[in-house]
């Protein structure tokens, strides 16, 4: 006799562990509405595993307010994961007290979701000693996020070794934030070799910022390959610090197609980028209104070498005035290198305008449509450094799915 045939016959004789297990086994079977019903039954039978499984399935297919009547039923019945999706459901719906009360009745039942979740709402109200306290019970119980949210606010606290060592154990489990802030901890009291291995698991993991963390550790360790493929990982999951990176180091290598592609990137999802750098590239690539544009950014964003570089472009075109207005901005803005070749370049217009309206000039070699002189162009290496911690990563799931009951095959 088949699974499906041996519990619907203990369901007819009253059996409500085989009742709930019938219901998981037509549920898996796709057969919704008598994995409905059978759960219905081996809840009114006083299952509490049953009455989560029906909120749980109520939920994966959009029926909310039937999910908060399930796992209230559930944790009447006394189940701590009904509690703790309860709890998750009523602060979706706005109803954070309530959600506070049944996320402390999880917790107390012992269930670690239950113990996250309460921490959580607690970090959200400000509460953090009493947070602080729900994730170590939660890291307690084997929790991943739980140890990475507890060595959040440890390190917060200035406990730098509790911190660690929570890092260590959610890192361990498998947390990808976890093994994140492990490395930034690790790489900050100078274990590279540590953090570096930190740092692979975490982009194992597809954690971004693991990988870009992960490329500048290769390129201070001199693997440009590897921190090449690092940044180009990360930049692929949609990290704004990495597509930067990767474009530094492809300016480095004379890739300036790709360096340039990157820095875009870089830009559209927020990240700054030298403008000059921006600009050189450009430049290099043939695109000299982008150029001008990306020099334009920089000296408005007081670059003396975006002035200077804007200055030279807009006298290679003629426009001599707003080429003299450049260099002023670069003369003036504090490096005595630049200001140095951008009075330079002031002279050389002043002697050309004057030249050109008759004044009494020596000679000059310096014309409206050739380069000022000496215009040195802008390194494209960025010293790289750590990503910051972000706050704690607080999760919410909305049910942890259906709990099969023990004996299903």
């Amino acid at each position: 006799m088949g699974a499906l045939a041996e519990y619907r016959r203990a369901d007819e004789n009253g059996d409500s562990e085989a009742t709930c297990n019938l219901g998981s086994l037509l549920e898996r079977l796709g057969n919704v509405d008598e994995a409905l019903g059978a759960y219905r039954r081996a809840g009114e039978a006083g299952n509490g595993k049953a009455a989560f499984n029906l909120g749980a399935l109520l939920a994966n297919h959009g029926d909310l307010a039937g999910a908060v009547r399930a796992f209230r039923w559930a944790d009447a019945l006394g189940d701590p994961a009904g509690a703790s999706n309860l709890g998750t459901l009523l602060e979706q719906i706005g109803d954070t007290e309530g959600a506070l009360a049944a996320f402390r009745r999880a917790d107390e039942r012992g269930d670690r979701n239950g113990a996250f979740n309460l921490g959580a709402l607690l970090v959200d109200r400000g509460d953090l000693d009493y947070a602080l306290a729900a994730f170590s019970r939660a890291d307690e119980r084997g929790d991943p996020l739980g140890a990475t949210n507890l060595g959040v606010l440890l390190e917060q606290q200035g406990d730098l070794d509790g911190a660690l060592a929570a890092y260590a154990r959610a890192d361990e489990r498998g947390d990808a934030a976890g093994a994140l802030r492990h490395g930034l901890l690790l790489a900050g009291s100078g274990d590279s070799d540590g953090a570096l291995t930190a740092f692979r698991r975490a982009d194992e993991l597809g954690d971004p910022a693991g990988a870009t963390n992960l490329g500048v550790l290769l390129e201070q360790q001199g693997d440009l390959d590897g921190a090449l493929a690092a940044y180009a990982r990360a930049d692929e999951r949609g990290d704004p610090a990495s597509a930067f990176r990767l474009g530094c180091l492809l300016a480095k290598r004379d890739d300036p197609f790709f360096a340039l592609a990157a820095f875009r990137r870089a830009e559209q999802r927020g990240h700054p980028v030298d403008g000059t750098t921006l600009g050189n590239l450009l430049e290099q690539h043939g695109d000299i209104d982008g150029a001008l544009a990306a020099y334009a950014l920089a000296d408005q964003r007081g670059d003396p070498g975006g002035a200077l570089h804007l200055g030279k472009l807009l006298e290679e075109r003629g426009f001599l005035a707003d080429a003299e207005d450049a260099y002023q901005r670069a003369a003036s803005g504090g490096e005595r290198d630049f200001a140095k070749r951008a009075r330079a370049a002031i002279a050389n217009i002043s002697e050309f305008i004057d030249a050109e309206t008759g004044g009494p000039v020596e000679e000059s070699s310096s014309r409206a449509g050739e380069p000022a002189p000496d215009v040195a162009t802008t390194s494209t290496t960025a010293e790289p450094v750590f990503t910051d911690p972000l706050a704690p990563p607080v999760r919410r799931p909305a049910w942890h799915g259906s709990r099969r009951g023990g004996h299903v095959t």
